[in-house]
């Protein structure tokens, strides 16, 4: 569950990124 949700939270952060 940790693996998915830390998973999950590198990929928002990579959108954010890109975003900002």
């Amino acid at each position: 569950m940790l693996s998915i949700l830390f998973k999950h939270s590198s990929s928002l952060r990579t959108i954010h990124r890109f975003l900002f």
